[in-house]
């Protein structure tokens, strides 16, 4: 494994140069030393479209110059936490593609997590 240090240095130049990052807040706080989404947005200045997921509370976007963009998450019964990153991830991507704003993406993922938070299983039943 590496140390922190060079963990940092590495995930910062990579998360920098994406055109899309996502980053929990509580990661970005462990390894950058960032503690809200305006300081992880100012240590990532680069990055085209920037998501930072903020677990219970929500996820606010910063794409380019324009002012950032906040969706609070759901209200959750949690059963099983496993996964549910890569399903915002997957439910934000999914709109993107489909060409919903900003705030409809945010949504969308936190819609993704709520249907994976709320179930024992690896993946949740198909409607």
């Amino acid at each position: 494994m590496w140390s922190i240090e060079d963990a940092a240095a590495t995930l910062a130049r990579l998360a920098n140069a994406a055109d899309i990052t996502f980053v929990g807040r509580d990661e970005a706080e462990r390894i950058w030393g960032t503690v809200t989404p305006a300081e992880i947005r100012a240590f990532l200045p680069d990055c085209a479209l920037l998501v930072v997921k903020d677990g219970d509370i929500g996820a606010t976007a910063f794409d380019g110059d324009a002012e950032p963009v906040f969706v609070a998450a759901p209200v959750v019964d949690v059963v099983e936490p496993v996964g549910a990153g890569d399903a915002f991830a997957s439910g934000f991507l999914a709109a993107t593609l489909e060409g919903h704003s900003l705030a409809e993406r945010l949504l969308a993922g936190h819609i993704a997590a709520e249907r994976v938070l709320t179930i024992a299983a690896d993946m949740p039943p198909i409607d």
